[in-house]
């Protein structure tokens, strides 16, 4: 179940990203950066345990982090471009994105 949730995430980003960049669509664009992040914070959820940090090893504290880290990065994709000025886009991705695929 772990790897099919992986997997529906992985189809969905890909999938939304051949169709934003086809049609550079602001809305597609935003949709698809969300996926990329939703990507790591569902593989954090899914096997940070195997860390051995006590805190980890707790699915509640595990939902919480993920809940607060999707919650900032819902909020970063709408608001982020906009308080970025006019090509905000290109700027977000470079803030939001490229910090967490780095991770």
């Amino acid at each position: 179940n772990k790897v099919r949730g992986l997997y529906f995430i992985v189809i969905t980003m890909y999938s939304l990203a051949f169709i934003a960049h086809s049609t550079l669509s602001p809305f597609l664009m935003s949709c698809t950066l969300t996926a990329v992040l939703t990507n790591g914070v569902y593989t954090f959820y899914q096997y940070s345990y195997i860390t051995n940090w006590g805190f980890l090893q707790s699915n509640m504290n595990r939902l919480v982090i993920c809940i607060i880290a999707q919650s900032i990065i819902i909020y970063s994709v709408i608001k982020l471009p906009y308080m970025l000025g006019e090509f905000g886009g290109v700027p977000t991705l470079t803030v939001v994105q490229t910090p967490a695929v780095s991770l």
